[in-house]
């Protein structure tokens, strides 16, 4: 980021002339004037209020713990010292401190700025916010953020920014050259992009689940960014970038995501490199889905949609193989962080290119090339333009390696369980920054870019060594025992009893979920022991609730044709079922002794149809992790579909599915008097739930539908 300083320090200079300029320092004093260094305030909240129109606070060095707002034609700058007046942000940070203060440390009220607001060179952090908005800064239209780091904050929208949607602006709001890491959100991670610039931004273990970046409309822009080590899960779609705008030459790798981890991009996405993103084995779906007319030119490890958009889908999934990114120091774990050496690790990570990224070198479309990279090297330095945030250099000034230390002194993993070494390569900035692990005894366990799986209960050796300069680092690696667990007799009991292939798939699963809620280890000491009486008895209950394999399932009666003298049957059942029929009897509330004895028994015979193997769940529904299937489980049912003609008109009818000694409960239903004039109904189709989200949506739905046709009959 220090590239941009001569120009800041020159503009700073420029601007001191103006005697609306003003000055804070942690020692200052809000007595004074604020007009200089020497009588430089305390507090930023009231200086800021008090800088005019195309005027500029300066901010010395220190953490301040206060929030903010900004003014149209104002310019904050921070990362001054304030005895000499040197300006360099990485040497003299200046920290906007939110803990405690529950809400977005900077804001712009009163809608878009009529003149460009600037805010450069500030560490925003610990901030909240709980409502909508960003977790650290509300932006609007005409906004500039620049060279600011925003860490360990959490928001309502968005975990680092918000940006509003104000059309009556064309002056764009611009994130630039910002660092954003380690922020959450239940919504979108870290950016919400509503029709702004973001260009050359890293955002890196961030938590959330509607995207790290999340464009929101056709004219958001998403450039020269790196995304790597987020998490998403909850809301669809989950994605480090969830594009409807544009993103060009972007690098987006290991992000977990329920859904779509790498990018799910409806808009156009052009020249990005996406690598090592992961969602569920239970998802099925690649990770990566581009389906935006005119996308093109990027490259994948997977990826589907329209099919134009990649020039490859096969980019090999080892960083260093001949077919891989070869990127220089990438993270070798997915998702978030879950401990300290993981967020060393991240900090530590280099996604920009090497010699060897032969499967990403010239390969970009110039035409939409971004004519920088993401650190200001001009495009393009080879034959033609780079796939993804940066251009490889091959005339750059080799930074040769010095050192490498891994993180971890010792591992302890567990027996069939896995954790990870991370290596520091030292200095961050050198150009070979690849490694090679080894291990004393593989017997005892495995390492492969630096992931140790334990393999029998004993202890060795890791081992890391560069490629370049041969410098190296040892840690131990203990493999302890499984531990032993005990789980309440019941549940012991139900895993030998009750098998899945012996009932019906929609009454089985609700059993395997209150089962899996009861395998309570009574040895964990982390276990909360007082919730199994309760866990066992919803056990208890959805045993109660198992039906046989044979019997039908998801039963339907619908309108088709003629409603005075037709109506269509379907129901499921589990494979291999295909005997089935539909009996009717002319009466409103027929029982099961009358379906036995009626002599006005009328049937009809089912068409059997066997489905393709189906996934029962996707990620997002949570059934699939609340269950423990395997991943990728798919079931095969039998689809049963009847059609009942020759029926009497205004007639009340009951009627049931199934076949001899496997028949559903009895269902009742009226045929159209020949008489009756229109009417109507509400139609309602697959809402394809997956999550609480579409629960939520699919409700309303039905509750507008029945608000807007009070008089439907059904």
């Amino acid at each position: 980021m220090k590239r941009f300083l001569l120009l800041l320090t020159f503009s700073a200079a420029v601007l001191c002339a103006s005697a609306s300029n003003k000055y804070v320092k942690p020692d200052g004093d809000d007595s004074l004037d604020g007009k200089s260094w020497a009588n430089a305030k305390a507090t930023i909240k009231p200086t800021a209020s008090s800088v005019g129109n195309g005027d500029t606070l300066f901010i010395a060095a220190g953490t301040y713990n206060e929030r903010f707002s900004v003014s149209d034609g104002q310019t904050i700058l921070g990362g001054y010292n304030p005895t000499t007046g040197e300006r360099d942000i990485e040497l003299y940070p200046t920290i906007i401190d939110g803990t405690d203060i529950g809400q977005y440390v900077i804001v712009k009220y009163g809608g878009a700025a009529t003149s460009r607001i600037t805010i450069d060179g500030l560490i925003l952090q610990n901030a909240q916010h709980a409502q909508w908005g960003g977790g650290a800064i509300y932006m609007r239209y005409g906004m500039t953020l620049s060279n600011c780091i925003i860490r360990d904050c959490a928001g309502g929208t968005a975990g680092a920014i918000y940006i509003d949607n104000e059309a009556v602006s064309a002056d764009l709001p611009i994130v630039s050259n910002c660092l954003i890491e380690f922020c959450s959100s239940a919504s979108c991670a870290a950016i919400y992009n509503n029709g702004g610039i973001v260009e050359n931004c890293i955002v890196r273990g961030c938590v959330g689940s509607a995207g790290a970046i999340r464009n929101e409309t056709s004219a958001s822009i998403t450039r020269n960014c790196v995304l790597y080590n987020n998490s998403l899960s909850g809301t669809w779609p989950n994605s480090a970038i969830y594009n409807k705008g544009i993103v060009i030459n972007c690098t987006v790798c290991n992000n977990y995501g329920d859904q779509y981890p790498g990018i799910h991009s409806e808009g156009t996405t052009y020249n990005s490199v996406f690598w090592g993103n992961r969602n569920p084995e239970d998802m099925g779906d690649p990770a990566n889905y581009i389906n935006g007319a005119a996308s093109s030119h990027n490259v994948a490890d997977e990826g589907f949609g329209k099919s134009s958009a990649f020039i490859s889908k096969t980019l090999g999934t080892v960083n260093t193989a001949a077919d891989g990114p070869n990127f220089r120091n990438p993270t070798t774990f997915i998702g978030a962080p879950k401990d300290a050496s993981e967020r060393a690790a991240i900090s530590n990570a280099d996604f920009s290119l090497t010699d060897a990224s032969v499967a990403l070198l010239d390969k970009a479309d110039a035409s939409q090339a971004t004519s920088t990279d993401i650190n200001g090297v001009t495009r393009p330095k080879g034959d033609g333009y780079d796939v993804g945030a940066y251009e490889y250099d091959p005339n750059a000034a080799m930074i040769p390696v010095t050192g490498v230390h891994i993180q971890q002194d010792t591992i302890k993993v567990i027996k069939g369980q896995s954790g990870t070494l991370i290596a520091i390569v030292e200095p961050a900035n050198a150009n070979n920054k690849r490694v090679n692990w080894s291990i004393d005894d593989p017997t005892i366990a495995t390492i492969q870019n630096g992931a140790v799986t334990g393999l029998k209960e004993d202890t060795t050796v890791a081992h890391v060594e560069t490629q370049e300069g041969g410098f190296t680092d040892f840690a131990i690696v203990v493999v302890l025992p499984v531990p032993p667990v005990k789980y309440p007799d019941e549940v012991v009991e139900a895993d030998a009893l009750y098998q899945i292939e012996d009932y019906t798939i929609p009454t089985f699963i609700p059993f395997l979920i209150a089962k899996e809620a009861a395998r309570i280890d009574s040895l964990n000491p982390e276990s909360d022991l007082t919730v199994i009486p309760e866990r066992i008895a919803a056990m208890q209950d959805a045993i109660n609730k198992l039906q046989g394999k044979e019997e039908p399932y998801n039963m339907v009666a619908n309108i088709n044709g003629d409603p005075s003298t037709r109506m269509a049957f379907c129901w499921f059942t589990n494979d291999g079922i295909t005997n089935g029929q539909v009996q009717l009897i002319p009466s409103a509330n027929a029982t099961k002794e009358d379906f036995e004895t009626c002599d006005c028994l009328i049937t009809f015979n089912a068409d059997a149809t066997q489905t393709p193997a189906l996934n029962y769940a996707v990620a997002t529904s949570g059934i699939a992790k609340a269950t423990k299937l395997p991943g990728n489980t798919k079931f095969t049912y039998v689809s049963h579909k009847a059609l009942a003609e020759n029926l009497t008109p205004g007639t009340a009818y009951s009627w049931r599915v199934g076949y001899e000694g496997h028949w559903s409960e009895i269902g009742h239903f009226r045929t159209k008097d020949a008489e009756q004039g229109e009417y109507s109904f509400i139609y309602m189709s697959d809402s394809h739930i997956m999550d609480a989200e579409y629960v939520d949506n699919a409700r309303w739905c039905a509750t507008a539908a029945a608000k807007t046709a009070p008089e439907a009959k059904f």
